[in-house]
């Protein structure tokens, strides 16, 4: 998507700065990995948390299905067996925080900001329609989640606020709001000195002149 927006909108020649000789190729490659890193980071950090905190999914019992349970008369078991192989039995029992919520608002809240910022004013009318079919995405890949008895539906808040805490710090803290530096169409004062040629040192910058 960032190869479709930014080849649609900018020329190649935009991304260039003569200090440091950027490219478009190394601005997307940039955000992308900035953003798969912070995936895996969020990845990485629910799946501590279920270890750690976790709790029994909703489908617990019925992905367990607990010998006991077989000659069930009403009493309440303290200790019981699973039946179900040990890793379903480990799954269902890791449901706080709900790590497709987390990725998932993660990702929309990049797409989301990426493009508002670098989609041109050109395509006014398709900007919204992204962004909200980018929100819907998001929604209803939380909203299954609860629907589909996978998680609780505190899991998925939970899951829902790690993904804007991360979302925002990739936006704001490693891409920058998406900005490009470009030293083309710099402003630079300098002071005029009568008879002497003014060096720009490479930059094609507009200078504006101001004297004593």
């Amino acid at each position: 998507m960032m190869w479709i927006v930014e080849c649609a909108c900018y020329p190649a020649d935009s991304y260039k700065n003569k200090l440091t000789y950027n490219s478009r190729w190394k601005h997307i490659w940039t955000w992308y990995r900035h953003c798969a890193t912070v995936q895996v980071i969020v990845g990485v950090i629910c799946e501590c948390m279920k270890i750690l905190i976790g709790e029994p999914r909703p489908h617990f019992l019925d992905t367990c299905k607990p010998h006991e349970a077989i000659n069930c008369t009403n009493e309440y078991f303290e200790d019981y067996t699973c039946v179900s192989s040990s890793w379903f039995v480990m799954d269902a029992s890791r449901s706080f925080p709900s790590g497709h919520t987390a990725l998932s608002v993660c990702m929309a809240i990049f797409i989301i900001w990426y493009l508002q910022a670098r989609l041109s004013t050109r395509f006014w009318f398709l900007k919204p329609w992204l962004q909200c079919l980018t929100c819907v995405w998001a929604v209803t890949c939380s909203v299954t989640r609860v629907s589909d008895h996978r998680h609780h539906w505190w899991d998925v808040t939970a899951g829902a606020i790690l993904g804007i805490l991360f979302g925002l710090y990739l936006v704001i803290t490693l891409c920058r709001y998406f900005h490009i530096n470009n030293t083309n169409n710099a402003v630079v004062d300098v002071k005029q000195v009568p008879g002497e040629v003014i060096a720009e040192h490479g930059l094609t910058s507009q200078i504006s002149f101001t004297k004593n």
